[in-house]
């Protein structure tokens, strides 16, 4: 197409975005690494090295205690790494408006667990997702483009916060079918769970 002075057409783009996000992670390294021994009289800084996209449409979340960070690092003092199974969490999610096609959603969520005890455990989770279609006059589908380990569930509320369902969702690559025919027409919130840990929270709309 290129060579015909011609753009992509939405399907090729999505389907090259597609297959970069099957080879690779936007994750190229992240410190500490795993099993590392935890000195608790100094500060420690958790970080991750991006492999960022142009123009850039990587969204960052960081979460530990109570504190919320969207720079690809946060420290924490001392008095913070005292306490015993503490967690920090980072977030990676592509927010590229080329992966909605069709009325499909495609999620990409790279994310990374610190354990912090006596020293520290790494873990990750890659997770790829389609959700369609989206508006949806009643039936909603869900479906993995890679099995993982974790436990996946689902919650579905209302845009005020209410709870209206909530779903197990199978964590290989067969489709899951959410029903909300009932459901009056408007937009809810679908939020996604692994081992019970919000990951990820999409809006979705009932025609």
């Amino acid at each position: 197409m290129e060579f015909l002075n011609r753009d992509f057409c939405s399907v090729c783009t999505e389907g090259t975005i597609e297959k970069i996000h099957q080879l690779t992670s936007p994750i190229d390294s992240y410190s500490p690494e795993n099993n590392k021994n935890l000195t608790t009289n100094n500060s420690i800084t958790f970080s991750v090295s991006l492999i960022t996209p142009i123009p850039n449409t990587l969204k960052i979340n960081w979460s530990v205690k109570n504190k919320t960070s969207y720079s690809t690092s946060i420290t924490l003092d001392s008095n913070e790494l005292t306490q015993n199974n503490n967690e920090v969490e980072v977030t990676i999610e592509d927010t590229t408006h080329l992966l909605r096609v069709d009325n499909h959603e495609y999620i990409h969520i790279h994310k990374i667990r610190w354990k912090i005890g006596a020293s520290i455990s790494v873990s990750e989770l890659h997770l790829n997702i389609d959700l369609f279609p989206n508006p949806t006059q009643g039936t909603l589908y869900i479906q993995l483009k890679n099995p993982i380990e974790e436990k996946l569930s689902i919650r579905v509320l209302s845009i005020t916060g209410q709870e209206i369902l909530k779903k197990s969702i199978n964590n290989n690559t067969e489709t899951t079918q959410i029903n909300l025919e009932k459901l009056t027409s408007g937009v809810y919130i679908i939020n996604f769970y692994a081992n019970d840990k919000l990951i990820v929270s999409k809006k979705i709309v009932k025609n």
